[in-house]
């Protein structure tokens, strides 16, 4: 029993320390070409050495697949964590909660990318396939509930696009903003109300 714990626990710690390691080089490319990153920077960057990165990754380029796939990776774990609710507020909470919990623990990742994923070939593929796994998770939502919709299902899609999307989500929690469970709570109410209320009342 001790040792599979033990073994739980390592694999715990690669997984954070691969996570670590990935989002150290998504927070240097917001600063410079991926040409000019070393190897030496994206270990100190990630708190690590050398060893550690070259043990995880072979080549930068290995790290940098890694890296493109990781914000889509970060936020199905995510998802999947919080398996969907049983009436539709309940579920459109779970979505929230879970895109807003995204963006909150990659705030440095979110920002680079969302700043400067035009400028960074390697930063729109990031942000692109974050974007993908947004989507579709919206999409997996409306399938479960466009039956209830009291608006058309297009219209609802693209409102909980809109209302849950990291610009939303930073301009909810910013300077002077909600704080996280009130920001969540807020944004649910909203698109519940306008998409599902008429129909289901409470």
């Amino acid at each position: 029993m001790p040792r599979r714990y033990s073994m739980a626990n390592r694999a715990k710690l690669t997984e954070r320390t691969r996570a670590a390691i990935e989002t150290a080089l998504v927070r240097l490319l917001a600063t410079r070409p991926y040409d000019a990153i070393s190897m030496n920077e994206i270990a100190d960057e990630a708190n690590v050495s050398v060893r550690t990165v070259q043990r995880h990754f072979r080549t930068k380029d290995d790290l940098l697949a890694a890296s493109v796939r990781y914000p889509a990776e970060a936020l199905s774990a995510e998802l999947s964590k919080r398996p969907p609710g049983q009436s539709a507020r309940e579920d459109m909470q779970t979505l929230v909660a879970a895109l807003f919990a995204t963006y909150s623990r990659h705030r440095p990742e979110m920002w680079a990318a969302y700043t400067r994923s035009a400028q960074v070939p390697e930063l729109m593929r990031a942000q692109l396939m974050g974007q993908a796994a947004w989507l579709s998770a919206v999409e997996a939502f409306m399938a479960r509930w466009s039956d209830r919709c009291a608006i058309e299902p297009l219209l609802a899609k693209r409102t909980i696009v809109a209302l849950t999307s990291y610009p939303t989500w930073r301009g909810l929690a910013g300077a002077g903003g909600f704080g996280s469970p009130e920001a969540e709570t807020l944004v649910t109410t909203l698109l519940h109300g306008f998409i599902f209320e008429p129909r289901e009342a409470h």
